[in-house]
Order: structure tokens, then sequence, then C-alpha cells
């Protein structure tokens, strides 16, 4: 089941949904997202930079906000690559 939580992006051509459905990939994205990032305030440019698939990474701080409360934004607004993000305190 897909939820779609910013009401504007769903998954639509192939290659989303064979990476959606690739749970490994995910995972190493999340887990390179989540070693990018503090305690401090991160722009989503500065953690695309150092990798080549934008799409992916943008992706991954999305779940990490919104499905696995693992991350905050500093704003409201959509996320892009002047988004603030950091870690949740515990």
């Amino acid at each position: 089941m897909i939820i779609n939580r910013s009401d504007i992006y769903t998954l639509c051509s192939k290659k989303c949904k064979s990476k959606f459905k690739n749970k490994n990939q995910i995972k190493k994205v999340d887990e390179y997202v989540l070693g990018s990032i503090n305690y401090d305030w991160h722009f989503v440019k500065d953690i695309v930079l150092s990798r080549k698939n934008k799409f992916e990474i943008v992706a991954s701080i999305s779940r990490l906000i919104y499905f696995e409360n693992r991350l905050i934004k500093k704003n409201n607004k959509e996320i892009n690559l002047q988004t603030m993000v950091t870690l949740k305190k515990k």
C-alpha cells in the first residue's frame, strides 16, 4: 500500500515503482542519509552533492521525515534542495 503524504506526488512510472520495491537499495540510501546528517541543520542540496541520484536522496529524506519520524525539517513546505533537515532528538 502506497500512502501519498503530499497529495502531489504518486509513483507513476515503472522506474519509480521498481525503485520503491527494491528494499535493499532503499535501506542503503537511508543509511547513507542518516550517516550524512548529525544534530546540526543541513541543506538537502549538501547531502545530494555527494551522490548522483538526487531523486533517491530526496525520496529517502521524505521517508525519514514522514514515515519513520527520524528526521525533522525546518519549514512546513515541500521538501526541496533548499530545505534544512536534522536528526530528531530522542
